[in-house]
């Protein structure tokens, strides 16, 4: 899939830059020499540039952007985006100007330069009189397993010098082969505060079936021409700063944005894009696939069975390779294809699970989410850009789980991770509507901290430690690979170094790793000793403070009054679940004290973390456990003012366990959990039930 759309600011230098240079992608006319770069005059169909304004840049500004004009024609299923920007280098760090690049798609467009110039005293330098750009035929991001086919061209621009006036004007068409009857695309005027002027112009023939939309915090003017042409318009001069609201979700900090699509709605890009699946996931009549569905039916006749199986061998035995040539944007290859080689993106990935899983007789549909979420897309037209992912649907007993064959080392249903996005478009012969998709929480924690602490031997020598690490899911495939890739000595002295970096070890001796393949668990364990932190209280009876016995507590919310005060507020660590626990074996209790230990219950919910303690006590033996579970997304305005009221009276002590006068009478609670407790009961430990 081609990348979902990217809000670009003009916050600082390599940003501004960035953005003047990256003259965007356009469409539709295929220019004859598509592999190189075309030198002509401006199309007709353009308009002069914006007048510069007469504000001064602020003092210290390494340059002045006079004006940055950028007109794009949607016409014949395509783009052409006319870019033109006139720059003046006000210092050295802005010479940066000089070094350009073009980019563009040659199976479904070119390129066009109509003039670098550079304006100095007044006289006119020609750049391209003496210097052509120079096409560069390389993949820019093999390290990232993309091929996606683009053509880079270079210019250095020769004699630069601080106080220039730089001007570069080109074209570059677009058109999509998958999509190519409809035009769509994006585009974001400067969002911080600039002196200059930028201009959008958008235009498309009066007969095509055209529909845009901004962000409320611009207004373009309409446009009917005389020669049969719409256009829309945007002209920002001397823009201020738009002032993003902080904690807010995506959606409520997207600003200075125009969309335009040629789609009908979500239905009308659904059914558009369904055949290129159906196509891709129908085997041939000879496919080896087939024989893999045989082998998997002969494994086992339960349908979670088989599609697990069939999500192993796409993620498995299919390498990721992005591939966006010859139209690859949004067409996946073939099942048959993508088997041969060995490798695919998403697109390919999930065309060959559909032709296991219908093979199997199980139902699945092609589904397009964002990989970051999507907050926000339901208020958008339908634009294709607004994904960047496609994975599977599939049904058993009308519980649906989300297949997604990009990912690596699935090997439980029960434990493929929930959905992150917020929006999906199934992919639908009749047309599907998007669909909202509920974010889940977690019911399980991803990591536990279990320490043991045997002082038994008294409180004046080290005490004996076993600290383990437990993982679970994607985090502990990640460290289980690491962890693989290393001699075991290798891997034992980075597990002791790691350790030894927070300073509690007097004396670190082992450090082991194992895993557990069928519970998708990793634990890394320590042994050795500490030397604890005693200290004396009132009436010399000593008193140790549990590692990992307390809670932070939230973090106000505030914001200053110039933002949206309504917005909600984001849980940026959504979805996250962690628990620690600590057990202490104390020593005999000297005469006339006991033991005893402060760790107050705990079951809170707080702006959407559910804050969680319990605790026990048998003979010299306590065990404290505590978890803490971010379970919503966000949080209104609301409810966080009402939090930042309740902050003050959150228990934020630390567990401990401390001597008090004998009384006779010891303390006694259950154990939240045993001492040989495996990761199961901890974590089932981690909650209340």
């Amino acid at each position: 899939m081609k990348p979902a759309v990217r809000f670009a600011r003009y916050a600082t230098l390599g940003a501004a830059l960035a953005a003047l240079l990256g003259l965007g992608l356009g469409s539709p006319v295929a220019a004859q020499n598509a592999r190189e770069v075309n030198y002509a005059k401006a199309p007709g169909w353009v308009v002069a540039a914006p007048q510069p304004t007469s504000t001064q840049s602020p003092p210290g500004a390494a340059f002045r952007v006079e004006y940055s004009d950028t007109q794009v024609r949607a016409i014949n299923g395509g783009t052409e985006t006319y870019s033109d920007y006139r720059v003046k280098v006000m210092k050295p760090d802005a010479l940066a100007l000089g070094n350009l690049t073009l980019t563009w798609q040659p199976d479904g467009g070119s390129v066009t330069v109509h003039s670098v110039k550079i304006i100095r005293d007044g006289a006119i330098i020609d750049v391209l009189d003496k210097s052509k750009f120079r096409v560069i035929e390389r993949e820019q991001n093999l390290d990232q397993a993309s091929l996606d086919g683009l053509l880079s061209a270079v210019l250095q621009v020769p004699g630069l010098q601080v106080g220039d006036t730089f001007e570069v004007a080109a074209t570059i068409v677009s058109h999509d082969q998958t999509l190519g009857d409809l035009a769509f695309g994006l585009e974001q005027l400067p969002t911080a505060e600039l002196t200059g002027a930028f201009r959008y112009r958008l235009i498309w023939p009066a007969t095509d079936h055209l529909s845009w939309q901004t962000t409320k915090d611009i207004t373009p003017s309409v446009v009917h021409t005389a020669d049969g042409m719409n256009e829309i318009s945007v002209e920002l001069r001397d823009p201020t700063g738009s002032v993003p609201t902080d904690g807010a979700p995506p959606r409520y900090n997207i600003r200075r944005l125009i969309e335009f699509t040629g789609f009908d709605g979500w239905s009308d890009l659904s059914k558009r894009m369904y055949p290129l699946f159906e196509k891709a996931a129908t085997l041939g009549a000879t496919s080896p696939v087939q024989a893999e569905i045989d082998r998997i039916k002969a494994q086992s006749a339960d349908p979670a069975t088989r599609m697990q199986l069939a999500l192993s061998l796409v993620e498995d035995r299919i390498r990721y390779v992005y591939v966006g040539l010859n139209g690859g944007n949004y067409r996946p290859a073939s099942a048959d294809e993508t088997w041969e080689r060995k490798y695919g993106d998403c697109k390919s990935k999930t065309a060959l699970l559909l032709a296991l899983l219908r093979g199997l007789g199980i139902q699945a549909e092609a589904v397009l989410v964002n990989a970051a979420g999507g907050d926000g897309t339901d208020e958008w037209l339908a634009n294709p850009v607004m994904f960047n992912h496609v994975l599977v649907r599939a049904d058993i007993a009308g519980k649906s789980y989300w297949l997604d064959g990009t990912r690596v080392g699935d090997t439980r249903l029960d434990q493929t991770p929930a959905p992150t996005f917020r929006w999906a478009l199934p992919l639908s012969a009749t047309g599907a509507a998007l669909e909202r998709v509920a974010p889940d929480a977690l019911t399980a924690p991803q990591s536990i901290e279990n320490i043991d602490i045997d002082a038994r031997a008294g409180l004046d020598v080290p005490a004996k430690v076993t600290y383990q690490n437990i993982y679970h899911g994607d985090e502990a495939r990640l460290l289980k690979m690491k962890l693989e890739a290393m001699s075991a000595q290798d891997a034992t002295q980075g597990l002791k170094s790691s350790a030894n970096s927070g300073g509690a070890w007097t004396d670190l001796e082992t450090a082991t790793w194992r895993f557990d393949e069928a519970r998708n668990v990793l634990v890394i364990s320590f042994t050795g000793t500490w030397r604890l932190d005693w200290e004396t209280n009132g009436g010399s009876g000593r008193s140790y403070s549990l590692p990992g016995g307390g809670f932070y507590p939230p973090d106000e919310r505030h914001r200053p009054p110039e933002q949206d005060q309504t917005a909600p507020w984001v849980r940026e660590s959504f979805p996250k679940f962690s628990c620690s626990t600590t057990t202490v074996h104390l020593p005999e209790s000297r005469k006339g004290w006991t033991w005893t230990y402060e760790a107050k219950p705990m079951n809170r919910r707080l702006a959407g973390e559910v804050y969680w303690r319990a605790s026990g006590q048998q003979g010299n033996t306590v065990r404290m456990v505590l978890s803490s579970n971010i379970y919503l997304p966000e949080i209104t305005a609301v409810e966080a003012k009402a939090v930042n009221a309740l902050i003050p009276t959150f228990n934020n002590r630390q567990s401990s366990v401390y001597e008090v006068p004998d009384t006779g009478r010891p303390s006694v609670a259950p154990l939240p959990f045993g001492d040989n407790a495996d990761w199961d009961e901890l974590s089932k430990s981690c909650t209340a039930h």
